[in-house]
């Protein structure tokens, strides 16, 4: 998976076999899910007073989401989860902007660094010559 990363890179810098300008272009977007819970106050602070219960209010009144509200109320709603994105992505544009709704999900991401080494290692078949 590592190495179609670094394919999907620009041409240019793969050839150069350079390590480290590899890796450091991988890792200016490379992150992955952590779980992180959040509730009405996290929500609040994130996208501001007006967006933030404009949110909460679909939560608290659109049938479709009535389970989601107690989950919130325990500030146990997981961002990292695809069905927890989809519903945060479900009320762009009626309710959030896209970079508002980013923005929450977000918060259940972490960056996920590669190594040069790790790079290397994705690059090379095991005789140690270039794929």
């Amino acid at each position: 998976m590592l190495y179609d990363d670094i394919q999907s890179l620009d041409p240019a810098l793969v050839a150069s076999q350079d390590h480290q300008a590899i890796a450091d272009a991988l890792n200016a977007t490379r992150t992955k899910s952590q779980p992180t819970s959040i509730g009405k106050g996290t929500i609040l602070g994130v996208l501001g007073m007006a967006a933030g219960n404009a949110f909460l209010d679909v939560i608290d009144n659109v049938p479709d989401y009535r389970h989601v509200k107690s989950v919130i109320q325990n500030e146990s709603f997981d961002v990292s989860l695809a069905v927890s994105q989809y519903g945060i992505d479900a009320m762009v544009p009626a309710v959030l902007t896209q970079e508002q709704a980013d923005s929450l999900k977000a918060l259940g991401t972490v960056p996920d660094p590669v190594t040069p080494e790790q790079v290397e290692v994705a690059m090379k078949n095991t005789d140690g010559s270039y794929k």
